[in-house]
């Protein structure tokens, strides 16, 4: 999937796996730095704790019902 956004999106798929321990970690310092700045983090803790999770969907509802 980040391979096909590459393409989409022009920007480079993410080439580096880190430890979930260190993204959150520096998911907490980012935010913190964002509020002394004024600014919305760049690396949401809530993105980071969400992606931990394996996610799948199953879209053969939507292409029975609209033909998609």
């Amino acid at each position: 999937m980040l391979d096909i956004l590459a393409k989409i999106t022009g920007l480079r798929a993410p080439m580096l796996k880190i430890p979930h321990g260190l993204a959150l970690g520096v998911a907490y310092a980012n935010t913190v730095f964002s509020r002394l700045v004024g600014r919305e983090p760049g690396i949401p803790i809530e993105g980071v704790k969400i992606a931990r999770h394996m996610m799948f969907v199953d879209s053969s509802r939507a292409q029975r019902e609209l033909g998609i």
